[in-house]
């Protein structure tokens, strides 16, 4: 359980692309990464990991048993993109007759006809139930917790119902519950030396409300800054750091007479740190647009000829 536990919370914050990058369907094929992001609605590729991202067989779609159930859970989970290959263009022709206009191709075919395509769950689902109205059975009282705002109004206009847990059930059962419940102890706990400290004149429950106040947006604004996938978003996740750390020592400098020396520290470490973080993103997504590029020739001869065995 404990495992479990630990794996959701680092699904939540690490996206890890470079598993997807590593993937069959990547490595096998050169894809377009500008295709992929539009395909994927996503700004970077660095967006796409294994928590939002699946790999799947042209069967899963094309067996109407198993596609409900697969399209589903894809939902539940949070999965926004799959990645299909198919072996053959009699394979794509299929796929692309039982759903038309729903695969957005990748790049171009391999030597031996093998293709990569995109398809966004949540758009198939509007598809589904726009042209086969009976599928809605099958996707009644669906978990919506996972599911963006827009998209929600879409489905519960087409008649969908869904369902979404009362907020407090939300959020006890998001695996980042725990690290602000850490944050939310560590900001009561901060002001307690303050009240040991002579020089400081103001009013200590003052000081330790503004800490608790700024507890929550303060570990918003680190998970943020490292772990969101927009700059704009990171760039105010590091803005909230900053302001949200800096609060109570204001209100300390104004009562007292020494400012903390290490905060002036700090507030440097986390410019730079926002700064850094940027570099990196950058770097990453430029590497990553490589390896979507770049086939890997021994492999994919080997891959190609598996896929039109049925081997993969």
């Amino acid at each position: 359980m404990h495992t479990n536990w630990l794996t959701r919370l680092l699904d939540s914050l690490l996206v890890r692309p470079r598993l997807v990058a590593a993937s069959e369907p990547v490595q096998l094929h050169s894809l377009d990464p500008d295709r992929v992001r539009a395909s994927a609605q996503v700004k970077r590729l660095a967006e796409l990991g294994p928590r939002n991202t699946r790999i799947l067989r042209p069967d899963d779609l094309l067996n109407r048993a198993t596609l409900a159930p697969l399209l589903r859970l894809s939902l539940e989970e949070g999965c926004a993109f799959w990645l299909i290959t198919t072996s053959s263009t009699a394979e794509e022709r299929r796929l692309q007759q039982a759903f038309p206009d729903q695969l957005a191709p990748l790049g171009p075919p391999s030597a031996t006809g093998t293709q990569v395509f995109g398809v966004r769950p949540l758009v198939l689902l509007a598809w589904l139930l726009r042209v086969h109205p009976e599928s809605a059975q099958s996707f009644l009282n669906l978990d919506a917790s996972r599911i963006p705002r827009g998209a929600r109004q879409q489905l519960a206009e087409a008649g969908l119902p869904l369902v979404r847990p009362p907020w407090l059930i939300r959020v006890a059962r998001h695996p980042q519950f725990v690290i602000y419940l850490v944050f939310f102890l560590y900001a009561t706990l901060r002001a307690v030396p303050v009240s040991f400290v002579k020089e400081f004149h103001g009013n200590i429950y003052l000081f330790w409300a503004i800490d608790v106040i700024t507890a929550i947006p303060y570990t918003w604004g680190v998970l943020t800054l490292l772990f969101a996938a927009s700059w704009t978003k990171r760039m105010l996740g590091g803005i909230t750091t900053v302001v949200t750390f800096v609060a109570p020592y204001v209100y300390f400098w104004l009562q007292g007479k020494d400012y903390p020396l290490y905060v002036p520290v700090v507030i440097a470490c986390l410019t730079a740190l926002t700064v850094l973080t940027e570099v990196v993103k950058y770097v990453q997504e430029r590497t990553l647009e490589r390896h979507y590029r770049q086939r890997i020739p021994t492999l994919a001869l080997v891959a190609d000829s598996r896929l039109r065995r049925g081997l993969l």
